[in-house]
């Protein structure tokens, strides 16, 4: 399965929108558990999204910024 484009337009809005783990990135953009996932595996892949670790015990998806 691939993502769609609107798949990921929706995932990144949700992720520039607050800092969000899967479930809340679900949750705003409106894609189910699979199609979160999904994005997330190809733009971690791809090396444009990450976990990131602000503070101890609190992560987040965020984008690489170049």
């Amino acid at each position: 399965m691939s993502a769609t484009v609107e798949q990921k337009r929706r995932f990144m809005a949700a992720v520039r929108s607050g800092q969000h783990m899967f479930a809340e990135i679900a949750g705003a953009s409106g894609l189910t558990m699979p199609e979160v996932l999904e994005v997330w595996a190809e733009g971690h892949a791809a090396g444009k999204l990450v976990v990131a670790d602000d503070l101890p015990g609190f992560r987040h998806i965020a984008e690489v910024r170049a």
